[in-house]
């Protein structure tokens, strides 16, 4: 790593404190690895996944990975602490940061590879487009597993950009395992790879077959043995049950069909941001990015056929967009030396770079806003952090907006999720709860404290906003002109059992 890999992962940890809890697409993940550290491998009774499995179940082999990473700083805490109980979620950060450190590390061997082919320039264009595009920062660290997939990815790609043979077959390695173990989606990615690379002489069909069954198998063995283990189901193999049910049965569109551009005009355009058009020109100035643009762009159409969309389902498309662009860049630096368009131009993207981080930065603190279940977690422990016999219901909303077992922190304290309950009196049995339906508990529970959270964005109206600029009298009154506004409401409330008379 260099010190532009370093200032990158200064900026992912940054965004780690700010916004530390996870959503439900994380929570697998972050659940198991919390269960690893603090129970071991043994106590299988006491994990999370036993009492909520999910829709599809997930592999264990990333928690186990990231549990063996943390497990080191864990130590050290409990030998700073002494008797003291360590802050669990002091250890949800270490989780976070583990995984964020590996993809930076793995995003600095992808810089490395394109300095060696493209140059230097090329190299730091590339951390320039890093940094100040939002998701690729602020979702890095988190524990979906498509961001354990995205190493395997990265590193892959970082052998693709080699363009020797020997790079070629360990492209395969890495995007076979990570496909295997992770995200079985990536046979779409490395399907116009491999046919791109087989048309181009660059490998042969026998040995890119054994190498990817190799492979594959590895990682199908491991799976099997891991997961049959931990999920106590002899044959079990996740991703594969992931495969059957979104691609085979069609579940994913359960959760909501998009249009077949979808990819292509909305969460391009918002992943990407001012590398977008970059990427086209560089494309158009160095024929050689056409190599690696291709299979990517391939990738995404065939995606497209599938109704349900998300972001994250093309985020490692990113990579290569941003080295295009990257490329694209530096082109136009080169040019703008000799042109006063070029020049005109280049001055234009450098101030949609800056753009971009404004609107990366202002995302992160919309977003960080967006977690009142962790929030009010951690919350209700230092509302009554001199009660021992606490017995604490967190409702689906809570436990789905950052509440996890690391917020957990004491250990005299019971917490339950239990999501059978329909009438008021099944809570009878708690002494606090953290709910989005104060109303509906009102009779027995009265509000310590509601949690505010991001609600919406209003935009104010171009007159309007005329019209108060024209009465400002003061500096106090700026805000009243600002384009939007950001807007919080109460999203979760802190309630406690009343005392009977």
């Amino acid at each position: 790593m260099d010190r532009y890999d370093f200032l990158f992962l200064v900026l992912v940890l940054l965004h780690l404190y700010l916004a530390p809890f996870t959503k439900v697409e994380e929570s697998f993940n972050l659940q198991a690895t919390h269960d690893l550290l603090s129970h071991g491998i043994f106590a299988l009774e006491k994990f999370d996944h036993f009492e909520f499995p999910g829709v599809v179940p997930r592999s264990f082999l990333g928690p186990i990975f990231l549990a063996t990473l943390t497990y080191p700083f864990k130590l050290i805490l409990q030998l700073c602490h002494g008797d003291e109980q360590i802050p669990k979620i002091w250890l949800q950060y270490i989780v976070r940061a583990c995984l964020g450190t590996l993809n930076v590390i793995a995003l600095s061997k992808l810089r490395h590879s394109v300095k060696r082919r493209f140059g230097r320039e090329v190299s730091i264009a590339l951390f320039l487009f890093n940094i100040v595009q939002f998701h690729g920062v602020f979702w890095i660290s988190r524990t979906l597993p498509n961001m354990f997939a995205y190493y395997f990815v990265l590193i892959a790609y970082s052998y693709w950009l080699r363009d020797d043979h020997s790079s070629q077959m360990k492209m395969i390695k890495w995007f076979t395992t990570g496909l295997v173990i992770f995200r079985f989606e990536l046979v779409l990615l490395l399907g116009p790879i491999l046919l791109l690379e087989l048309y181009r002489g660059r490998i042969g069909f026998w040995e890119t077959l054994r190498q990817g069954v190799i492979s594959g198998l590895v990682g199908l063995v491991a799976s099997l043995i891991v997961d049959s283990y931990f999920w106590n189901q002899i044959g079990m193999y996740p991703e594969g049950y992931v495969f059957w049910f979104n691609a085979i049965l069609g579940k994913s569109t359960d959760w909501g069909v998009s249009p077949f551009h979808t990819y292509f005009t909305n969460f391009l355009p918002k992943l990407l941001l001012s590398a977008a058009p970059l990427a086209l020109y560089g494309s158009l100035v160095d024929r050689r990015t056409l190599h690696y643009l291709l299979p990517i762009v391939t990738f995404i159409f065939g995606f497209s056929f599938l109704g349900h969309k998300e972001w994250r389902f093309i985020v490692y498309s990113v990579p290569i967009f941003n080295f295009a662009a990257a490329v694209g860049l530096v082109r136009l630096y080169r040019a703008a030396t000799k042109s006063k368009i070029s020049k005109l131009l280049f001055s234009i993207v450098a101030l949609s770079l800056l753009m971009s981080f404004l609107i990366s930065t202002s995302m992160l603190l919309v977003s960080s806003q967006n977690y009142p279940g962790g929030v009010g977690l951690l919350r209700v422990h230092e509302i009554e952090s001199s009660q021992n016999n606490v017995y604490l219901h967190i409702d689906t909303y809570s436990a789905t907006t950052g509440a996890s077992r690391f917020g957990e922190l004491n250990e005299n304290w019971r917490y339950s999720k239990n999501e059978s309950h329909h009438l008021p009196q099944d809570y009878a049995r708690y002494t606090h709860l953290l709910t989005e339906a104060p109303a509906f508990h009102a009779m027995e529970f009265e509000i310590l404290e509601p949690v505010n959270a991001f609600d919406k964005i209003e935009i104010t109206p171009l007159k309007k906003a005329i019209k108060k600029f024209q009465t400002i009298t003061n500096l106090s009154g700026i805000q009243e002109i600002i384009p939007f506004q950001v807007k919080f409401a109460p999203k979760v409330w802190i309630m406690k059992k009343k005392v009977q008379t």
